[in-house]
């Protein structure tokens, strides 16, 4: 691998965090498009999370060419994502930390240049979030496709521009150390998803900004369960599940500041939408075979409808600019409808179990 660029006089070092768990199919390609950052002092903490693949021997094999420091910690027994992320921090010595997943690629050469100049430039922000709505599109398939843009993974904005999100996924993220030691890092209560939002909104809970830069670019990569539906309905409960311990911590918090983010509102009000879609159909249901009108079951049915077409219309736009082909796209954005109604029920059913194991004091 290339090595960065010498350090500037002045600028601050920037601790890279890397948490991995059976990333070897694409963990190489990250650590790559960190290695033509041009952007010095860096360190690169790589935190295995007791992966049972090849992880470990591909980020051995690029660290024999290595950038000027770097670290290699492994769990004995996987701990979850939350503990695996605190691991790095503990051991990061950067004013700002770039936690970056193990399936996204940064674009370019400058990312890490501009992150740093954002937050420097903005005491008030405390995170710095990439636009990685970019896929590699011959890796994508149907499946991909639908579940990435249901969840607003795949979006599309203007190359330039800035706007003040309501929350990250802290997959590629840039942030100032000091503003999540303060928050006691990432909470271990929620062990795969949550932690982003429970951090998101103490941060800005306590007057910090989270900045989305769409000059930031960076390619979301898909391997394991995001490769199957079913895999991906997996993922919809477990966003469920978590989502119910941060609305018993936040309760409407999260929904101040939707108006100033395009992206945040759009994401917020979809997964808003799911249980009441699916609540509202359950009430139906029960109330016509309460009072055997047939009335409610063509609400019912009118419901579902309505559902199908919300979701074909949310779809269709990208479907239209991935395939470049309207038939197609059509087709596509119909049946993948389909699977917007079954993460309806995946996620809303998260949400039922995740109040559940909250109230018993149950980690997520």
């Amino acid at each position: 691998m290339s090595k960065p660029s010498a350090p500037s006089v002045g600028r601050p070092l920037v601790s890279v965090i890397v948490p991995a768990h059976n990333g070897q199919a694409t963990v190489g390609d990250t650590l790559h498009s960190l290695a033509r950052q041009e952007y010095a002092p860096v360190e690169w903490i790589v935190v295995d999370d007791a992966s049972t693949d090849g992880t470990v021997r591909v980020v051995e094999t690029l660290f024999q060419d290595p950038p000027p420091v770097h670290r290699l910690l492994r769990h004995e027994s996987n701990l979850g994502l939350s503990k695996t992320l605190n691991h790095g921090l503990s051991e990061a010595r950067g004013e700002f930390v770039l936690i970056l997943h193990q399936d996204i690629v940064l674009e370019g050469t400058d990312w890490i240049a501009r992150g740093v100049d954002d937050l420097v430039r903005n005491p008030s922000v405390s995170v710095v979030t990439a636009d990685y709505g970019i896929p590699y599109l011959r890796e994508v398939d149907f499946v991909q496709r639908v579940f990435g843009i249901l969840r607003r993974q795949f979006h599309y904005h203007a190359p330039e521009g800035f706007e003040y999100a309501t929350f990250t996924e802290f997959k590629c993220d840039l942030a100032r150390r000091s503003a999540l030691e303060k928050i006691g890092g990432f909470p271990e209560r929620f062990r795969i998803v949550g932690e982003d939002l429970w951090v998101s909104y103490t941060l800005r809970a306590s007057g910090q900004q989270i900045l989305k830069d769409f000059r930031l670019r960076s390619v979301q990569r898909f391997t394991g369960a995001a490769m199957t539906v079913s895999g991906n309905l997996h993922k919809e409960f477990l966003f469920g599940k978590a989502m119910a311990g941060v609305l018993r911590t936040f309760g409407s918090f999260p929904t101040r500041g939707l108006s100033g983010s395009g992206y945040s509102r759009s994401r917020s009000w979809n997964r808003a939408s799911q249980p009441v879609v699916l609540l509202t159909g359950l009430l139906l249901l029960v109330l016509g075979f309460w009072t055997r009108s047939p009335w409610f079951y063509w609400a019912l049915a009118g419901l579902v409808v309505a559902r199908l077409a919300f979701y074909a219309a949310r779809l269709y736009p990208d479907m239209a600019r991935f395939l470049r082909r309207r038939g197609r796209a059509l087709a596509e954005s119909l049946s993948g409808s389909g699977l917007g109604l079954l993460s309806d029920f995946a996620y809303t059913f998260g949400l039922v179990v995740g109040t559940v194991l909250w109230s018993l004091g149950r980690r997520l």
